[in-house]
This record gives structure tokens, C-alpha cells and sequence, in this order.
């Protein structure tokens, strides 16, 4: 077939995830890293996997979260010593799940206006133009 691409790396499922980032002001994702690999999936029917990049609001909050849980982790395991190994590794397992859960949720992306409008932006755009001229 002429003018069509093959892609065996999107048919095979061993594609790279897509990196995201979703973007309040744009109300939409922003691919980071990955272009090429979510047309390649797309191009072959499929759905390419993506992993999100986002920030957590409270990161001091949920960082103590963790840590308390961490603690009564520890506190527990040092209780259960004489616990069979298959017992251990459930229990580690639970603990892995539990901070894995912990809620989160993306933070509002800060914006504001940037002084000098359109013509700052081109200053500050110019020195990276070189790379990619056409944009």
C-alpha cells in the first residue's frame, strides 16, 4: 500500500508511554514527550499508553501523610518479626497500595500576564526560534 507507514513496535504494545500534562488554560493535554508514539498507536487502531505528569497540591500535607503511614508501617513490622515471609510480603504489599492511594489531585496551574505583552514574549521566544524555525 502506498503512502501507508507500518508500525510493529504500536501493533506489538512495546511503545514508550506518551508523557502528558494537562493544562487548565488550554482545557486540554499537552504532550511533553511522545508525538510519534501516540500517532504511531493511533495509526494502528490502538490507544497509546500515556503516563501524566502533574503537580500535587498541599505537597507538605501529603507528604506528612506519607510519613505517618510509613511510620505505623515500620512500627508495625518491627511488632511482627516472627511473621511468616509470604505474611511479610502481603503486608508490605498493603503498604505499597495504601501510599499508592493516597489522594491527590491536580493543583490549578499559576498564570499571569506577562509585562511587556506579545513583544516580551518574542524577545524572550527569539534565541529558541533557531531550532525550530517554521513555528
Amino acid at each position: 500500500m502506498a503512502g501507508t507507514r507500518r508500525h510493529p513496535h504500536a501493533r506489538e504494545g512495546t511503545l514508550a508511554p506518551v508523557l502528558l500534562w494537562w493544562v487548565p488554560f488550554l482545557d486540554g493535554w499537552l504532550i511533553l514527550d511522545g508525538h510519534d508514539r501516540a500517532v504511531a498507536a493511533l495509526a494502528e487502531g490502538g490507544t497509546p499508553e500515556c503516563v501524566v505528569l502533574t503537580r500535587l497540591p498541599e505537597e507538605a500535607r501529603w507528604r506528612e501523610e506519607a510519613e505517618q503511614l510509613t511510620e505505623g508501617h515500620r512500627q508495625r513490622a518491627a511488632r511482627l518479626t516472627a511473621v511468616p515471609g509470604h505474611r511479610q510480603k502481603a503486608m508490605d504489599q498493603g503498604y505499597g497500595d495504601l501510599l499508592a492511594g493516597l489522594p491527590y489531585e491536580p493543583a490549578g496551574l499559576p498564570t499571569w500576564p506577562l509585562p511587556g505583552g506579545a513583544r516580551a514574549w518574542d524577545a524572550l521566544a527569539a534565541p529558541a526560534v533557531f531550532q525550530f524555525p517554521g513555528d
